[in-house]
């Protein structure tokens, strides 16, 4: 992702509404498909979520030090918000959902992509799904996702694999699940 400028940050840092706009409007968008996204498409609480994040934002822009990309800082923000977010609703568990298996024959065709990646993403834990999104929608590169997320680069590239393999055998029968999510990257 192509940063804001520096100038910008600081100014905002400093209290410059404009400035802090401007930080607002260039980023929103990756943090909202972010948590439109780990929030299993649930609107409410992903405006909620991204308003509390950028709240978060504003309160501690002053401490930014600017030893790591400010996406990166900001990923972490909206990563430990989700996480929050999520656990004070008791859905720390996506598997609660019930789901229809008995899906077979044509009827599998009759899902258009939306659904497709839902059904997909609601099977995954809320961290499953905040790395697959941040990885696979916004193209966040792992030693980044390693700093936000505080685990090793080379055990996220692990996990995200497995990931993508499961929703491979969980979807195996399902074609569309494979050209529109799997290989969204």
């Amino acid at each position: 992702m192509q940063e804001l400028d520096d100038i910008t940050i600081k100014s905002a840092a400093r209290g410059n509404k404009k400035s802090f706009r401007a930080v607002y409007d260039y980023y929103s968008p990756f943090v909202w498909k972010l948590a439109y996204r780990t929030l299993k498409g649930d609107r409410e609480a992903g405006e909620q979520v991204v308003q509390d994040i950028f709240i978060k934002v504003y309160n501690h822009l002053k401490g930014f030090k600017f030893s790591a990309s400010f996406s990166t800082w900001l990923y972490r923000i909206a990563y430990n918000e989700l996480l929050s977010f999520l656990n004070k609703r008791k859905k720390i568990s996506a598997r609660d959902v019930a789901y229809d298996d008995s899906i077979g024959g044509d009827e599998k065709n009759t899902y258009d992509n939306k659904e497709l990646v839902a059904m997909v993403l609601n099977r995954l834990t809320p961290k499953e799904r905040f790395l697959l999104v941040a990885r696979e929608v916004n193209d966040i590169p792992f030693e980044d996702l390693a700093t936000v997320t505080g685990d090793n680069s080379g055990a996220l590239r692990t996990q995200v694999h497995r990931i993508k393999e499961s929703i491979k055998t969980q979807f195996a029968d399902n074609v569309w699940v494979e050209r529109s999510v799997i290989h969204a990257s």
